[in-house]
């Protein structure tokens, strides 16, 4: 678990793959908040940069020089209805994940 005051950013990184992936996937609460389709060079996101409940989410996918794969999540601003699970998956990759609370 990771915990957050209320109001503060809340950053993430979950995935490292040496293996580029060709599916990149952000959940909340097994709600998929992003995903990223690297053969359909296809990027979507209800978190970014406000979802419905209007908070404020930055994920980026990038590869580095030696190939592998990062994926990180910013959230800013966050509030205890960002609390929650919070897991990464990708092809090629086990999914993992982190538990974050943000008091209020």
């Amino acid at each position: 678990m990771k915990p957050f005051q209320n109001r503060s950013d809340v950053p993430l990184r979950l995935l490292q793959s040496i293996i580029p992936p060709q599916l990149v996937t952000w959940h909340h609460n097994d709600k998929i908040i992003y995903y990223k389709d690297a053969t359909a060079s296809k990027e979507v996101s209800s978190a970014a940069p406000e979802d419905e409940n209007g908070r404020r989410a930055h994920i980026v996918t990038d590869t580095d020089a030696s190939d592998k794969t990062h994926s990180r999540l910013l959230i800013t601003d966050a509030t205890t209805a960002d609390s929650g699970n919070y897991t990464c998956q990708a092809s090629h990759t086990e999914p993992d994940s982190v538990y974050v609370f943000v008091s209020s």
